[in-house]
């Protein structure tokens, strides 16, 4: 099978900081299935080349501007940049036109036996449109709010998603939470049929990598260390950690100063985005400079040595006020498969792995009081419950290995396509 894949969240270069799970998804498939051949469309930025080989998989980019250094919508997420800078707006039809143009043209030349569109939008939108001219099956991955913008576009937005959804072959959705917001546009008498066609399935994650040399164990004589990393944007909730390590450190201190400073956790913050400058300004106003490190993006190697060295996974996630939302987080999954002791909020997906108190800790969103009794009961934690723990949340990732998760991808999208005559 010949898979043309299009993404707008895809890495310009090798060890970018943008996510990479559309390329790994794309490697765990062709491990598994070599005798596929899979094609990557994705946007261009200044300095990516326009075409390239990574480990078998055909990358293709695309230009949208007049020129590289107008091209300041994709990278690294399109709603935080639009949220930051507003005249981005008027490169969205560009943007539209331009990867509708690549993928007729892409498509034409490979003779693709099926798109594969990564979020509805804008993917979505332009390989359904694309699979109606060139007569190719469609099928798409829904990451979380992606369907929801469409319900900015008053009328016509629904619409058009109704149409394409109702055409495309089958599509996959990352947690229950994101197929709700999918229900959400169709009647109850046609909602049954749109059904058959959906999976929930999340991305995976390279388990055994993350669970080398990972004991299920913890230094007793050290100080804890709360992880979080992900992308600095508001719905990654990260002001609200803040704020919940600054209320349980003076907790501690009021209970017994003599102790606070051994009790102290540290914070390591890994990741940029487009509130880095806000949240370094929180951390000193808060007084935690003197606890936490701001690791900047972080890969590989790298990000190995942080899982290894943290004792608490925070994935503190909220649903902004614009309906900005997780689909389910890959760092609470690589926390899984590394043994961390997770701590996620029950928005971000995490209450459809997570079972609280067993293989993790769950709390609501934006509760700063909650946050703090859970990150105090993580530090807290004997070791035989801690150990315990450890091996409930490694067993749970077993199911989310890039083997397993992809191969169901494979099974939904892709198995029913070959069937046909």
């Amino acid at each position: 099978m010949k898979i043309l894949i299009t993404a707008s969240t895809f890495p310009r270069w090798r060890g970018d900081s943008v996510p990479n799970f559309v390329f790994d998804q794309s490697v765990a498939i062709k491990r598994l299935y070599p005798d596929s051949e899979i094609h990557v469309l994705a946007p261009h930025h200044e300095g990516a080349a326009m075409t390239e080989e990574w480990d078998s998989i055909q990358i293709h980019r695309f230009r949208y501007a007049f020129s590289e250094r107008q091209q300041k919508l994709v990278y690294p997420a399109i709603l935080p940049n639009i949220r930051h800078k507003r005249w981005l707006l008027i490169q969205i039809p560009f943007l539209l036109v331009a990867e509708l143009i690549a993928l007729l043209s892409l498509a034409r030349r490979l003779h693709p036996d099926v798109l594969y569109s990564h979020w509805f939008v804008p993917q979505g939108v332009v390989g359904g449109i694309a699979s109606i001219l060139l007569k190719v099956p469609h099928v798409f991955t829904s990451h979380s709010s992606d369907v929801q913008v469409m319900k900015s576009v008053p009328v016509v937005g629904p619409a058009l998603l109704r149409f394409l959804v109702r055409r495309v072959d089958a599509c996959t959705v990352v947690s229950h939470r994101s197929l709700q917001k999918l229900r959400a546009f169709f009647p109850d008498r046609t909602w049954p049929e749109i059904e058959k066609k959906v999976s929930v399935i999340p991305m995976g994650v390279d388990v055994t990598s993350l669970q080398r040399d990972l004991p299920c164990s913890r230094e007793s004589t050290r100080s804890r260390v709360i992880l979080f990393i992900g992308r600095l944007s508001e719905k990654k909730g990260v002001t609200f950690l803040l704020k919940a390590l600054k209320m349980l450190i003076d907790r501690r201190e009021s209970h017994d100063p003599n102790r606070a400073a051994v009790a102290i956790p540290e914070l390591w913050i890994a990741g940029e985005g487009e509130l880095s400058a806000d949240i370094n300004a929180e951390i000193a106003v808060l007084g935690l400079d003197r606890i936490t490190r701001m690791l900047g993006y972080i890969g590989g190697e790298d990000k190995l040595a942080c899982f290894a060295a943290a004792d608490i996974l925070a994935v503190p996630s909220i649903i902004t006020d614009d309906g900005d939302a997780e689909g389910l987080p890959v760092s609470l999954i690589e926390g899984l498969a590394a043994g961390k002791l997770c701590r996620a909020t029950d928005v971000s997906g995490a209450d459809e792995i997570l079972v609280d108190g067993q293989n993790g800790f769950l709390i609501a969103q934006k509760n700063v009081t909650a946050l703090a009794e859970a990150l105090n009961k993580a530090l807290e934690i004997s070791e035989d419950a801690a150990a315990d723990m450890c091996r409930k949340a490694r067993d749970t990732a077993q199911s989310l290995d890039w083997s397993v998760i992809a191969r169901r991808h494979w099974e939904h999208l892709f198995d029913p396509l070959l069937q046909q005559p």
